[in-house]
């Protein structure tokens, strides 16, 4: 499997607002911003992670979209 040895996910709005953050890869956001549903629409995610493998470490970032619906 994969061995992911930090991680760190950030949600935001188009216009760059951040409205989710988590350093646990377990943990996804809920669709909620400051204890209210966030408005409907399209949110953009951003991960980095770092992976072990044989050869050492390897620091990675990867990003999409996502459409919040209610």
């Amino acid at each position: 499997g994969i061995n992911i040895s930090a991680f760190h996910l950030q949600i935001f709005t188009r216009t760059g607002t951040l409205v989710f953050e988590s350093y646990n890869i377990n943990e996804g956001w809920d669709g909620f911003y400051n204890n209210k549903p966030a408005p409907v629409g399209e949110y953009i995610w951003v991960i980095d992670y770092t992976q072990r493998r044989l050869s050492g470490e390897i620091e990675a970032s990867t990003n999409g979209s996502v459409a919040l619906m209610w």
